[in-house]
């Protein structure tokens, strides 16, 4: 067997943690009070998790399918809100509407 040939059980892991990835920049894109709603999930699931300066870390492999669901979710809510209020945002007068 070629050594430069990846397993099954090695593409697995590989995409998992490009998803696990793609979640954590989700999140990251979210605004402070959105990731509490986030932490309230986590929360609400008792995932260990530590906490330092520099934000939450969790094991993503601790996750349960019924969490990550809720996670999901919401933050597809959120990214949705996030959108409507952007477009808003730029398409509305603002020096028009200060007057």
């Amino acid at each position: 067997m070629d050594s430069d040939v990846l397993t099954n059980a090695e593409r697995d892991l590989i995409k998992k943690s490009d998803e696990d990835k793609r979640l954590r920049d989700r999140i990251n894109s979210l605004t402070m009070e959105q990731r509490l709603s986030i932490k309230q999930i986590i929360l609400f699931h008792d995932i260990p998790y530590t906490k330092n300066k520099n934000g939450i870390f969790l094991c993503m492999s601790g996750l349960t399918k019924k969490c990550l669901r809720e996670m999901i979710g919401i933050i597809n809510k959120y990214e949705e809100i996030n959108k409507i209020m952007n477009s808003y945002e730029e398409n509305y007068d603002w020096e028009e509407n200060l007057k």
